[in-house]
């Protein structure tokens, strides 16, 4: 028998000791399965009681953009940041039609009023801690909110909604909020009556409460354009735009404002007025553009624009949403912040385009339940971090939060 230590043979339970720890191994990994298979059972309905916002912010991988502060600086008002805290989510990255990812992931925030007066209420409410100067407008017809919605946001004032015959109590305890020292309200009596002209007195102590008319939408855009107080007579630039739909006119308030181009609202089909052609023509005027395509505004009235002394683009697409994506692409070469608003109905789409020029933001039109294809370029394109739907899942779906494309 060899007794060198190195030579000698392992006894029989030295040599069944390795499959001993091997079993041991075994046990301790089953006994961990069921300790994690335990404190799932525990944690899942605790993670489940947690509210949606909660849960998302304490799980979530990667990092959610904050809402980003708008502009300070302002003729007639302070703006703040627009967010919608509790309708925060996290969307799906924005994927172009090949399906290449643009961008991350950004923050998809939705913001929803009962109705089209309160959608206004809550917008002004989100953008502005105060007001010099606000702006009202009928909400039952769309075409004095949209022609005052890019004025509106040159002086950097809100715009508000009210009913024909009444003042809503949302809008009027905004107004109280705002404490305005100046109220405009665009259109005539057959949109918004005088008896709405008291109420507002009432509710805006010390405010003087004015009212810019005429004898059709038309007119009401042109005398709203000249006026001294509120709005903007000396523009050199002008866009414009039909008055007798609302999509082409409404995605290009945010567009015309960052452009210091205000939109005038034109018949499109029937021939210049001379007032029209006045304002038109009128020696400040070295750009115009028109918005929408020759079914909007005829190739003829095009024509009678030309003139050496100023130049003239006309920016379309296939249909409203294209239309939408060419406007915005010719006004906003970047931005952090993107509006969704929806294409098929103007009345929670009205005080939009507004808000969204006071973020630096594009608002393009999409349909209810999907993001058209132009518009999803756009989101590759510009790579924003937050985007903000208008509107409740009736008007815009959560389809659209997540940036479904159309078919």
């Amino acid at each position: 028998m060899n007794d060198d230590p190195l030579h000698r043979r392992p006894s029989a339970r030295a040599r069944r000791q390795p499959h001993r720890k091997c079993r041991v191994n075994r046990v301790r990994r089953a006994s961990t399965a069921k300790l994690v298979v335990t404190l799932a059972a525990v944690l899942s309905p605790m993670l489940a009681s947690l509210p949606a916002s909660a849960s998302a912010s304490a799980l979530a991988t990667t990092p959610t953009a904050t809402a980003a502060s708008l502009p300070t600086s302002a003729s007639h008002s302070t703006p703040a940041s627009v967010v919608a805290p509790a309708a925060q989510r996290r969307s799906p990255e924005v994927v172009s039609p090949a399906g290449e990812v643009a961008a991350r992931r950004v923050t998809v925030e939705r913001i929803a009023g009962a109705d089209r007066y309160e959608q206004s209420a809550l917008v002004a409410a989100r953008a502005f801690p105060r007001a010099e100067l606000v702006y009202l407008a009928s909400g039952e017809k769309f075409a004095d909110a949209l022609g005052a919605a890019s004025i509106a946001a040159i002086h950097r004032a809100p715009l508000l909604l009210v009913q024909g015959g009444r003042l809503p109590a949302s809008v009027a305890a905004e107004l109280g909020r705002l404490a305005p020292s100046s109220v405009v309200l665009v259109g005539g009596a057959a949109s918004v009556s005088d008896d709405v002209l008291v109420e507002v007195s009432r509710v805006a102590v010390g405010a003087t409460v004015s009212r810019i008319d005429g004898a059709d939408r038309y007119e009401v855009s042109r005398r709203l354009l000249a006026d001294d107080l509120a709005g903007a007579p000396s523009a050199s630039r002008l866009t414009l735009a039909s008055g007798r739909d609302f999509p082409d006119a409404l995605s290009s308030a945010s567009a015309a404002a960052r452009l210091q181009a205000p939109v005038v609202l034109v018949d499109g089909i029937a021939p210049l007025s001379p007032p029209e052609r006045a304002v038109f023509e009128a020696p400040r005027v070295t750009s115009l553009t028109i918005v929408g395509g020759a079914a909007s505004v005829s190739a003829e009235v095009e024509r009678a624009l030309a003139s050496p002394s100023r130049s003239s683009t006309r920016l379309a697409g296939a249909d409203r949403y294209e239309t939408s994506a060419v406007v915005n692409r010719a006004a906003y070469p970047a931005a952090a912040t993107v509006f969704l608003a929806s294409g098929a109905g103007f009345a929670v789409a009205l005080s939009g385009g507004q808000v969204a020029a006071t973020a630096a933001a594009p608002l393009y039109v999409v349909r209810p339940d999907c993001v058209p294809r132009p518009v999803l370029d756009e989101l590759t394109r510009l790579n924003p971090t937050r985007i903000i739907v208008l509107g409740g899942l009736g008007t815009l779906s959560s389809a659209v939060s997540a940036l479904t494309p159309c078919p």
